[in-house]
């Protein structure tokens, strides 16, 4: 039941963001560099790991939330060597999407992309859009 996720149990938080881990670090070298940190956790027993490479944030899901628990304390706060910038390593939330930077994102420049859509859709002959962004008005 709730009470066994969070007491651990095989249901606990298992999986875990890690943030500058490969700042100043070939891709080519991140594989081996991921398994060296896994490796010297005392429970590093990994089911996937997944590399965005966009963002450079690596997502791991352990066996078991002793491990992910472990990697959180050890990572969390610790110099990666190649960048003598702190690590953070957090449980993931269930929700954020890693795969998107959001770092680059500009308001402004949305706002004038979907302004820009709108106009296009105003000044569109109903017959040339596709059936889904025609105007649709329901019957009363």
């Amino acid at each position: 039941g709730f009470g066994d996720r969070l007491a651990g149990g095989r249901k606990g938080l298992r999986i875990v963001v890690v943030k500058h881990m490969l700042d100043g670090i070939k891709e080519k070298d991140w594989e081996t560099k991921i398994q060296e940190y896994c490796q010297a956790l005392e429970h590093a027993d990994v089911e996937k790991i997944t590399c965005i490479s966009k963002t450079k944030v690596v997502i791991i899901k352990f066996v078991e939330p002793a491990a992910a628990s472990e990697a959180v304390d050890t990572w969390n706060g610790k110099l990666n060597p190649a960048t003598q910038k702190p690590m953070e390593a957090i449980y993931w939330d269930g929700v954020t999407d890693y795969t998107n930077s959001h770092e680059d994102h500009d308001p402004d420049e949305e706002a004038k992309r979907h302004e820009d859509f709108g106009q296009w859709l105003d000044h569109q002959d109903e017959e040339e859009l596709p059936p889904e962004l025609r105007l649709q008005v329901a019957d009363e």
